[in-house]
């Protein structure tokens, strides 16, 4: 029923969006393995087609390439979007345009919970103890979003006065999350950043985990992983019928399935000041970066 109602909060935003025939979703920084034009169009689709006024919304996605871009289209008056789906950085790094310049946030998770909590990992058999003895080590990311590389730049600018990018010998970001717990295990590299879930997952697969690994550093638990941006511009409507549908209960495994189709557990509808930690400790970061360099 907690699902259910997460997601009748954001669909009514989302039903409160057109007075036009067409939904125009733009995809940006989103992994293309998990969430693809033709997923998202896919997922959106086959909710609509549920639905008698909505069944015949022709939905539009696409993705920005160019980061530029996508930011001056949404400054304008004809915005090319509706809806935008990003990885986080790009909200918190335009924190205050996103927040004057949209109607609703949404935040996507892998699991039930709205923030990230980031672990820096090594193997105890490396001897690494601190960020200080990480030099001319291979580090792996949590991902291909810019968050947990600010979060771990912040701490090295903290107890090094440098950046991680002047001492780290590679880094790697397109990898498995599970796997990079793996190679941390079996001592394949030297530090990875994972999510606090992944690696709590790898743990209860394998106890003998935690006997192996040692946490370096954890993250406040303050990031998003994926975030919804409803246009300020977007047109409104309320469809009754979509919000039936939405509380009936005999929906649920349905709603489930189309989560499925992007790999994601929860949608959780988000207020403006529900990211000030990640925005504050993003300035905190370009303040150190500043001084330093």
């Amino acid at each position: 029923m907690k699902l259910i109602t997460i997601l009748f909060l954001f669909f009514i935003t989302l039903t409160n969006l057109w007075s036009k025939d067409t939904l125009d979703v733009a995809l940006y920084g989103v992994d293309k393995k998990i969430a693809t034009e033709k997923t998202v169009k896919t997922l959106l689709t086959n909710l609509f087609k549920k639905i008698d006024k909505l069944r015949d919304l022709e939905l539009n996605t696409f993705f920005y390439k160019d980061k530029n871009e996508l930011i001056n289209d949404f400054k304008s008056k004809n915005n090319k979007f509706d809806i935008l789906y990003t990885m986080p950085s790009l909200y918190i790094e335009n924190y205050e345009l996103f927040n004057k310049g949209s109607k609703n946030l949404v935040s996507l998770n892998f699991n039930n919970e709205k923030y990230i909590q980031y672990y820096l990992i090594t193997n105890k058999k490396t001897g690494l103890n601190s960020v200080k003895d990480l030099k001319g080590k291979k580090l792996v990311l949590a991902g291909t979003d810019n968050l947990s590389k600010i979060w771990f730049d912040k701490i090295s600018y903290e107890s090094t006065q440098k950046s991680y990018t002047t001492y780290i010998k590679k880094e790697i970001s397109n990898y498995s999350r599970h796997k990079k717990v793996l190679d941390i295990y079996f001592n394949k590299v030297d530090i990875a950043i994972v999510s606090k879930s992944t690696y709590e997952i790898m743990v209860d697969l394998n106890p003998t985990i935690a006997k192996n690994i040692k946490i370096l550093k954890k993250s406040p638990a303050i990031f998003p992983y994926v975030l919804g941006i409803v246009h300020s511009s977007a047109g409104s409507s309320v469809i009754d019928e979509y919000n039936k549908f939405i509380l009936d209960e005999s929906n649920n495994d349905y709603i489930s399935s189309l989560l499925n189709l992007v790999k994601l557990k929860n949608l959780e509808n988000c207020t403006k000041s529900d990211f000030e930690e990640t925005y504050k400790l993003y300035n905190e970061y370009l303040k150190l970066k500043n001084k330093y360099n």
